[in-house]
């Protein structure tokens, strides 16, 4: 299972700091995941500003997210994370990813039935979001598991995230349940028993 680290911070200093830190971590392949929201630094200008060597996806939990689509995939993301809650225009989303080779996510927030991502056939990404959108630390909600599962079985061959709330037991039961990827930000950096090297070396296991 894949292991992403998030950077979820209000400004771009820490965020910075943060990117250089997961690059000592990660494998060169190795991805990062940016959470961008209305208190956070994320904006597609600061994110070149870092000039990072790894595949980003960046999460937009942001109003009106197709508006700045454009300005992230001039700035290099590798995969667009937008909420289906939020999305409009499905069709112009992909037009715009296929043209640069960059794959769209399709996320849920904990209280969207998993069935509204299942008429969605043109796409094979998908996040569920175990916490409210926002800040990182908050506490894995178990429901989620069950949506996992039920898209897993409906989508054998879908790509499934899962975000928020990840520690080694979670990061286990989001496996189980089918989960390709999970996503850590408190976990990783602001882990005071040990540093973000060996909670990421952890979550993977």
């Amino acid at each position: 299972m894949l292991v992403i680290p998030s950077i979820n911070v209000a400004d771009f200093e820490k965020a910075r700091s943060r990117v250089k830190e997961a690059e000592q971590f990660l494998p060169q392949a190795g991805w990062l995941h940016l959470d961008v929201w209305q208190k956070s630094w994320g904006n597609p200008q600061e994110f070149q500003c870092l000039k990072t060597r790894l595949a980003v996806e960046a999460h937009l939990m942001i109003p009106e997210p197709e508006k700045a689509v454009d300005d992230w995939l001039k700035a290099g993301v590798s995969r667009l994370i937008i909420h289906l809650e939020d999305l409009k225009n499905l069709e112009s989303l992909l037009a715009k990813t296929k043209m640069r080779s960059v794959d769209v996510m399709l996320a849920i927030n904990p209280k969207t039935p998993v069935e509204k991502l299942l008429v969605y056939l043109q796409v094979r990404s998908f996040q569920i979001l175990a916490v409210t959108p926002g800040l990182s630390g908050q506490k894995f909600q178990p429901a989620v598991l069950e949506k996992i599962k039920a898209l897993r079985q409906a989508r054998p061959e879908a790509l499934i995230e899962v975000d928020g709330g990840i520690t080694p037991k979670t990061a286990q039961s989001a496996k189980e349940a089918g989960a390709d990827i999970i996503v850590s930000a408190a976990y990783i950096f602001d882990n005071p028993v040990q540093n973000p090297a060996a909670s990421y070396q952890e979550l993977g296991l």
